[in-house]
């Protein structure tokens, strides 16, 4: 049964799937059958709503006979019922030959059809072999980094070309909270290709992906190189491998993989330009190939020669990514994170219910004296109150700061003429934190009238009423300092202690 999701609405933030298959269209070493098994045992019932390729998706000349017996064959019968299909092109598509770089004459287009005229959200194209599309609160960029443009003169890495012009403009327009980019050629990697010595993976990394980093582009996966690669959250990082220095290219020394582990919390960014990439090459899922001798890449250490798929999953601000081995394990994994370690400050009056709610998505919450373990809670404080949640491993804290503004500060006092102060626990003395200027109310819960006393803490007669049910008082010509409420007479004795401050 073949069986699709559609795209949700623009604004959800429920948990989105996503794999991405670079190289697939072989079985080198078994790595496509063990990549394929590996997956789909993975993910079971709960398959990936969309699939990327990242070029390379039939070998060795992407000719429709090749597609067939190395893409089609291999994949109809399983995740192609079920994936919805947004790919980009590599060399081997474009048959690894001049002409047809130039001249795009394909079967890659006949078989495909992509939303170059925006129908899928982002700027028109106009052209399939790169476009953009949105599915719920993330943006796509699928980009073309073999074929020519300009009638053969620019490829992607050109900042002046075609390509690299609508991909300035696309992303000046969007609006969706995550972004991800994903095309062929990488310009990071150690891998089955050296991006320190290739040329166009050299002008990919020296000229193009700083328009990325600028522009707030969250993860950027690349194929071409037959094994997995990931990067640290780079920021400004352009040169060769040597020239990485953790210090100055990173945003964040940690691993990412927000397991418990020493030094793994998850990389945070906020909106913005130059907020911090990682960098995935996953050209692994069919295609295996050698390493070069600075393997691992230093601005890449989480690597693996070996083959396996990249699935993520994005809910809300939170995106969570796993390298699924043709093996069946989990290799490597990371977590990003926006918009979160939130300061909040908050005004309410004084009792008011207001609901505080983390600003990440997981299972379980610590929250400062409660013991509830939920993403929001319910608070309904007199007094200015600062209150804390965390993810339980120290990675992640939110703030709520809440000031206690305008209204009364409300006293409760008994008015029973059969007084046993010894024996009646339902009168507490608890202190009541008041704002200069502020009013309090004394409500007694008696229809008879009262006397009531305000005295300072060393008995001074500051203020007195008489009143029946109850009254306000003022407090704008009290000083700062602790003070008393009582009732007078042969009503209960027991005073209600309040503090006044600025």
């Amino acid at each position: 049964m073949t069986i699709f999701i559609t795209a949700p609405p623009a604004g959800t933030t429920r948990k989105i799937r996503i794999a991405a298959f670079g190289d697939c269209g072989r079985n080198d070493n078994s790595y496509q059958s063990g990549t394929l098994t590996s997956y789909l045992n993975y993910v079971g019932s709960n398959p990936a709503e969309v699939l990327l390729l990242l070029g390379d998706n039939a070998y060795n000349s992407g000719t429709d006979n090749e597609y067939q017996s190395q893409y089609f064959n291999i994949y109809s019968s399983n995740i192609l019922k079920n994936h919805q299909l947004f790919p980009s092109p590599g060399n081997h598509d474009y048959a690894n030959t001049a002409a047809r770089q130039a001249d795009h004459n394909i079967p890659y287009y006949s078989i495909f059809s992509n939303p170059s005229a925006a129908q899928c959200g982002g700027v028109a194209s106009g052209t399939e072999a790169y476009y953009s599309w949105d599915w719920g609160n993330i943006h796509f960029l699928s980009l073309d980094s073999y074929g020519l443009e300009n009638s053969g003169t620019t490829r992607l890495y050109d900042t002046t070309g075609a390509q690299a012009v609508w991909v300035k403009q696309d992303l000046e327009a969007n609006t969706k909270p995550w972004v991800i980019a994903y095309w062929h050629h990488p310009p990071y990697t150690m891998g089955s290709h050296n991006s320190d010595t290739e040329a166009e993976l050299i002008s990919m990394r020296q000229n193009f992906i700083r328009i990325l980093e600028r522009m707030g582009v969250d993860l950027i996966i690349c194929g071409h190189s037959h094994n997995y690669e990931r990067s640290y959250l780079l920021n400004g990082y352009y040169g060769n491998e040597a020239s990485f220095n953790a210090a100055t290219h990173t945003l964040s020394s940690s691993s990412g993989k927000y397991d418990g582990s020493a030094n793994s919390c998850p990389y945070t960014t906020v909106d913005g330009q130059n907020h911090g990439t990682v960098y995935v090459v996953a050209g692994s899922a069919g295609a295996s190939g050698g390493i070069q001798s600075g393997y691992p890449h230093n601005a890449l250490p989480f690597s693996f020669n070996d083959g396996g798929t990249l699935y993520f999953e994005i809910e809300d601000n939170r995106l969570d990514a796993k390298f699924i081995r043709r093996t069946g394990v989990i290799s490597d994994q990371f977590s990003l994170m926006k918009n979160v370690n939130k300061t909040t400050n908050i005004s309410i009056e004084p009792g008011t219910p207001t609901q505080l709610t983390a600003s990440w998505p997981a299972t379980t919450y610590t929250w400062q004296g409660s013991s509830s373990t939920t993403r929001s809670i319910s608070v309904s404080p007199t007094v200015n109150s600062t209150i804390s949640v965390t993810d339980n491993v120290s990675c992640l804290t939110d703030v709520f700061n809440i000031t206690v503004t305008g209204g009364a500060r409300i006293i409760n006092l008994t008015a029973n003429t059969n007084a046993d102060e010894k024996n009646d626990a339902a009168l507490k003395i608890q202190p009541t934190l008041v704002r200069k200027g502020q009013q309090v109310m004394i409500r007694t819960g008696s229809n008879e009238t009262v006397e009531a006393v305000i005295t300072d803490v060393s008995g001074r007669i500051i203020q007195k009423y008489k009143f029946t049910g109850s009254q306000f008082i003022q407090t704008d010509r009290l000083h700062n300092g602790m003070y008393f409420i009582k009732l007078n007479g042969r009503y209960r004795k027991t005073p209600q202690k309040f503090v006044v401050t600025d």
